[in-house]
């Protein structure tokens, strides 16, 4: 008898399936409202917004740079001698191009790290919280 409830309540502590997390696999089927469809070997299955967690790789994320931007200012010369003299058609430059100046600046670039999620793409999901909740990790 004692040996009987010991064994229930072993039983009754082990973890279910369900309580634990698995990585499964799905593919986006509507952006607004987010609509996904889990592929399982038994049969897929669709999630919506209110079951669904986005990590930040699977939603729109930029930085804003400063990018060195570099100005050169140039004058044209004609009719250079090279000895100080007349210049010698075969001998001397006809023309230069001379650095007058150089400026430096930076300019604000916007850059996208990450973008979000798009009809048909393909994403890693962890399923948790008893298969009640599904947080997107990744495209892949």
């Amino acid at each position: 008898m004692a040996g009987e409830v010991l064994a229930k309540m072993i039983n009754d502590a082990k973890p279910k399936e369900q309580d634990f997390a698995n990585l499964m696999y799905g593919r986006v089927l509507a952006i607004n409202p987010l609509k996904i469809e889990i592929e399982r070997v038994e049969g897929s299955f669709t999630i919506s917004n209110n079951q669904i967690m986005l990590s930040q790789m699977v939603q729109d994320f930029s930085i804003s740079i400063n990018v060195p931007a570099v100005t050169i200012t140039t004058d044209h010369i004609n009719n250079v001698a090279l000895d100080g003299t007349r210049p010698d058609v075969d001998a001397d430059v006809s023309s230069i191009e001379v650095i007058t100046g150089i400026n430096t600046s930076f300019q604000s670039q916007e850059i996208q790290i990450f973008r979000a999620l798009q009809i048909d793409d393909r994403v890693k999901v962890l399923r948790c919280g008893k298969g009640q909740k599904f947080y997107v990790l990744e495209r892949g």
